[in-house]
């Protein structure tokens, strides 16, 4: 299954939270989830791919 999330479904820290919830409910029943993210766009970043690999460091760290 491919889930694909827009850019405001991971903007804030609440909607990413959502994002996780919902493919973990879809991996715990069994289904093989490829999750494609859009770009947040640049905010406090200069470029959004930056911040999605921070987002990713951060979610590893915890």
């Amino acid at each position: 299954m491919v889930m694909k999330f827009g850019g405001t479904s991971v903007q804030t820290e609440e909607s990413r939270k959502h994002v996780i919830k919902h493919i973990r409910r879809n991996v715990e029943s069994g289904k093989k989830v490829v999750a494609v993210v859009s770009a947040m766009g640049p905010k406090g970043d200069p470029y959004s791919t930056d911040t999605l690999i921070s987002l990713l460091k951060m979610s590893e760290n915890r």
